[in-house]
C-alpha cells in the first residue's frame, strides 16, 4: 500500500466518519493493526 502515507492514513483515521470510502479502503491494508482495521471498517470511536 505505497499510496498510503502515514499522514494520509492518520487523517483518514481521525476523520473516518466523514471519509467512509477512504476508511473502507484503508481497512483493507493488512499492515495495519487489527484495532485500526476494525475502527476503520465500522467507523467506531
Amino acid at each position: 500500500f505505497p499510496e498510503w502515507t502515514v499522514a494520509r492514513a492518520m487523517r483518514v483515521m481521525i476523520e473516518r466518519k466523514h471519509r467512509l470510502p477512504e476508511a473502507a479502503e484503508l481497512a483493507g491494508c493488512a499492515a495495519l493493526s487489527p484495532g485500526w482495521r476494525a475502527k476503520l471498517a465500522t467507523g467506531q470511536s
